[in-house]
């Protein structure tokens, strides 16, 4: 298989898992009753595998994919439900970059997937669970910021961050009501690119973490994002460094 791959549980000792060959064909394969089973989604007519971004949600019992593919110079973002007979929906144009997405649920069972359009609009469109379709495209008011991340707090409000066009990273604070109500940016080294930031929470306290060069920074809020610590960097090893979310 190739290294690109999205795995979820859900709940009842089954795993699933999303993932492509090397041919670049995408499959999915299920885990249940002590065997896995294997299905091809979407058979590759290029010959050859690139990463597809896969993610997997699942709302209810219902398993929701979204990957991108590339067709005519062009990255479009997909949205699939596994085991339904509609056809995937081309949810739209996504800017490339190490991760041109991010998608999460809901306790609605609605699915938000933010991304950088083909305008450079940084926002996000909707698939409403109770409509099974997508809203239109909301922008954050944003131009530029790639590889955002969106992580959902115990209210309901969205927080998300992305790299800032230039450097250094922004943080926008999505309202209850759908307004996004606070923002900020967290300046960084410009000499050393930054790669796929996260957002945390924990004891009350908002982490925003990344890459930069070979080495991790954070950077954390104590007041819901009125305001942000300086960067700091977590010891380094020499190694080129590798960020895990749990």
């Amino acid at each position: 298989a190739f290294f690109d791959f999205s795995v979820i549980g859900d709940g009842n000792d089954n795993l699933h898992l999303v993932c492509q060959d090397m041919d670049g064909s995408i499959l999915y394969l299920s885990y249940h009753h002590a065997q896995w089973h294997k299905y091809t989604l979407l058979k590759s007519k290029t010959q050859g595998a690139y990463a597809k971004h896969f993610k997997l949600l699942l709302t209810g019992t219902q398993l929701q994919l979204f990957y991108t593919i590339r067709s005519n110079q062009k990255l479009l973002l997909v949205h699939q439900l596994l085991g339904s007979p509609d056809d995937p929906t081309v949810v739209g144009v996504v800017h490339d970059s190490l991760r041109p997405f991010f998608a999460l649920c809901d306790d609605y069972q609605n699915a938000y997937v933010y991304y950088q359009n083909a305008e450079g609009a940084l926002g996000y469109r909707c698939y409403e669970w109770s409509k099974k379709a997508f809203g239109e495209f909301c922008g954050t008011g944003i131009l530029g910021a790639e590889s955002p991340f969106a992580y959902l707090d115990s209210f309901g409000r969205h927080h998300i961050t992305a790299v800032a066009r230039g450097g250094g990273l922004i943080y926008l604070q999505r309202s209850l009501e759908g307004e996004f109500c606070k923002a900020a940016t967290i300046g960084a080294d410009a000499d050393a690119p930054i790669y796929l930031p996260i957002i945390l929470n924990d004891e009350n306290k908002l982490w925003l973490l990344w890459r930069q060069g070979i080495a991790v920074y954070y950077a954390r809020s104590s007041d819901d994002a009125e305001s942000f610590s300086v960067p700091s960097r977590f010891v380094s090893t020499g190694a080129a460094p590798q960020l895990y979310l749990f």
